[in-house]
């Protein structure tokens, strides 16, 4: 039997755990500075709400993409998770 999730999306929401963005090196092997860094969020999906498109349910364990800010901040057991709008979100991978 699976863990259950930290808590069960509603709606068209998305419960996410950001994944570290892998370092920036320019092809000369600088690397770059955060503020360099766009102000973009990766997380993998854990769970997704009911009212996502039918196309959208399989996005489980997949990565999206979405602006940092964006969402509702969960700590559990010293884990950050995400509560985040299909809406808000800009792409998947």
């Amino acid at each position: 039997m699976s863990a259950l999730p930290v808590c069960i999306p509603l709606h068209d929401y998305l419960l996410v755990k950001p994944v570290e963005a892998p370092a920036q090196v320019t092809g000369a092997g600088i690397a770059l500075p955060d503020q360099a860094a766009p102000r973009v969020a990766r997380a993998e999906v854990l769970a997704v709400g009911p009212e996502l498109p039918a196309q959208e349910v399989n996005l489980v364990g997949q990565l999206v993409f979405f602006p940092n800010g964006i969402g509702f901040d969960i700590q559990e057991g010293g884990v950050k998770y995400i509560l985040v709008r299909w809406k808000d979100c800009m792409g998947w991978k």
